[in-house]
Order: C-alpha cells, then sequence, then structure tokens
C-alpha cells in the first residue's frame, strides 16, 4: 500500500487537535486520514469516489458536529 498523498480534496481541522482528509494517494487510490495516518479499510479506487467522499462526510459528522 503506498501511503504517500498524491492530493488532498478535503480537509477538516479537529478540535482540540488533530485532522481528517480524504486524500488521493500515489497508487490512484482515495483514502480517509486521520492525523496524516490512514484508516483501516477506508480506501477506494478511482471509479469509487463517490463513496469516499459520502464516508468522508459521515466520519465528519460524528467528529466534528456542526455549531
Amino acid at each position: 500500500m503506498d501511503k504517500t498523498v498524491k492530493h488532498v480534496l478535503f480537509y477538516v481541522g479537529l478540535k482540540p487537535a488533530g485532522n481528517l482528509m480524504l486524500a488521493e494517494m500515489e497508487d490512484g487510490t482515495y483514502c480517509i486520514l486521520r492525523d496524516d495516518k490512514p484508516l483501516d479499510d477506508l480506501r477506494w479506487k478511482g471509479k469509487d469516489l463517490g463513496k469516499a467522499v459520502t464516508r468522508f462526510h459521515e466520519i465528519k459528522s460524528e467528529l466534528a458536529p456542526a455549531p
């Protein structure tokens, strides 16, 4: 598994510290990272970008609820 980030699609700063990202990796997959580390089983092939975006927003809602 290639862990090098090629492009960040979405970024959310988490309070009090940390971050959540959806990134395109060098191997062409999309991955959700928390505090710059890939989360287990949260990697999709390019054709499944919509699923990755949906899951990212679900996790974002759980970790950083709207005020």
